[in-house]
């Protein structure tokens, strides 16, 4: 999963709610993005079936949510998360176990 998709399911699962393409864009991307820097992107995501597009009032006004089912703890829970989170475990264990044999604290990170 990209950088991009993890960060749009982060936004709609803290929203909660339907959100407007350009709102994400400029989110994700910065203040001078337009909706068609993310819109390959959300395509890409509804076809994996995690986000949903509705058509609101106007005729391509397109809004996103996480599909039915998707909580922001699936959406954490991707492999790459889950190995980043694993790999934090672990070397917090190893700082512990370095502070338990000496006494003293380690003084920087591993």
């Amino acid at each position: 999963m990209t950088l991009e998709e993890d960060e749009i399911l982060n936004l709609l699962s803290e929203s909660g709610d339907w959100v407007r393409t350009l709102p994400i864009a400029k989110a994700v991307v910065g203040p001078d993005a337009i909706k068609k820097d993310v819109n390959p992107t959300l395509y890409s995501l509804e076809e994996q079936g995690l986000v949903k597009r509705k058509e609101f009032k106007k005729k391509y006004d397109w809004h996103w949510k996480l599909s039915s089912g998707e909580t922001e703890d699936m959406v954490t829970k991707s492999p790459e998360v889950k190995m980043e989170v694993e790999e934090e475990k672990v070397r917090a264990e190893s700082q512990q176990e370095i502070v338990n044999q000496s006494g003293e604290p380690f003084p920087y990170r591993i």
